[in-house]
C-alpha cells in the first residue's frame, strides 16, 4: 500500500505514483525510502500538498511527482519541506 504513495530507487523518490482515485486526500507519516530517507506526505485532489524529507545533512536525491522533479540536498538539521504547487 505504501508503494502507491511513495516509490524509491537509488537516487530518486517518486511521490504518489499510483494513488487510487478512492483516496482523493490523505497523509502518510514516517515512510522510509532508499538512501536512508524518511518522508511525510500529505495530498489532496491527487497532488502532494506537503512533503517533508528527512535524512543526514548533505545527503542528496531527486524527488519526483508526475513531470515535476526537484533535486534536494538535506540541510543542517536533517529536514526539508518541498513544494510541488
Amino acid at each position: 500500500m505504501a508503494e502507491m504513495i511513495v516509490q524509491s530507487r537509488p537516487g530518486e523518490i517518486e511521490i504518489l505514483p499510483a494513488l487510487p482515485s478512492a483516496w482523493p486526500k490523505g497523509w502518510l507519516r514516517g515512510v522510509r525510502a532508499r538512501g536512508g530517507f524518511g518522508l511525510d506526505v500529505a495530498w489532496a485532489d491527487g497532488r502532494p500538498t506537503e512533503v517533508v524529507l528527512r535524512g543526514a545533512p548533505g545527503d542528496e536525491t531527486r524527488v519526483r511527482h508526475a513531470d515535476l522533479v526537484r533535486t534536494v540536498k538535506i540541510p543542517p538539521g536533517g529536514e526539508t519541506r518541498l513544494d510541488f504547487a
